[in-house]
């Protein structure tokens, strides 16, 4: 702090805040602190709605990890049991295809039987 005068107010260096030589600090300034205050307080008031918003984001951003997730468990319960209706697919053309033979076999004894019937 210069002084010019001990009668004089003397600016502090960080702004508009005066003080006199005892260190008492003049309505102005005490003014200009409430308003830092008030300013501050709004600013911490924001800070922690901000905080709060990004809670919720990240919440929501967890439930949506979670859905997905789900997603992909149904995604690979339909593909197993996709696989278990091909196999099934499989054994019905199996069967269909020995029930063909047996058609054939049956066919060849009604033939052999029609001959037998025709001596």
């Amino acid at each position: 702090m210069v002084s010019i005068n001990e009668d004089q107010w003397h600016k502090k260096e960080a702004g508009d805040c005066r003080v006199d030589q005892s260190g008492f600090v003049s309505a102005k300034g005490r003014a200009v602190g409430r308003k830092s205050d008030s300013v501050g307080a709004k600013g911490l008031a924001v800070g922690r709605k901000a905080i709060r918003l990004a809670e919720k984001d990240l919440q929501l951003a967890e439930k949506a990890i979670q859905l997905a997730g789900k997603g992909f468990q149904l995604a690979e319960k339909l593909v197993h049991l996709a696989g278990k209706d091909l196999q099934l697919a499989e054994k019905a053309i199996q069967l269909a295809g020995k029930g063909f033979q047996l058609a054939e076999k049956l066919v060849h004894l009604a033939g052999k039987d029609f001959q037998l019937a025709e001596r």
